[in-house]
C-alpha cells in the first residue's frame, strides 16, 4: 500500500483524483492523509468539515473500481493501520 501524508490540503479526495488521472500513480492500493483538510468533499459532493486533531483521508484500491461495502472499507482501514509504524 502507499502512503501520501499531507500536513495540509484542500481535499484527500481530489489530491487523490489528481493523481490517479495524471497517471502518478504506479501501483495500488493508495492512501492520500493529511492533518488538515481545508475544503474536505464527502459523500455526494457534501462539504466534509475538519476538526482539530483528527485525521481526513482518501484511499482507492485500483483506478476503476467504483464503490466498496461497509466491511470492505473496514478491512482496508485495518490494512492501513496495520502498516504504520
Amino acid at each position: 500500500m502507499i502512503h501520501y501524508h499531507l500536513d495540509t490540503v484542500d481535499s484527500t479526495q481530489r489530491h487523490l483524483c489528481e493523481l490517479v488521472t495524471q497517471k502518478k500513480i504506479d501501483s495500488y492500493p493508495i492512501v492520500v492523509s493529511t492533518s488538515v483538510q481545508t475544503a474536505g468533499v464527502g459523500r455526494k459532493s457534501d462539504k466534509w468539515h475538519h476538526f482539530p486533531e483528527s485525521l481526513a483521508f482518501s484511499f482507492a484500491y485500483q483506478e476503476s473500481f467504483n464503490t466498496l461495502t461497509a466491511i470492505e472499507i473496514g478491512v482496508a482501514l485495518c490494512q492501513f493501520i496495520s502498516q504504520l509504524p
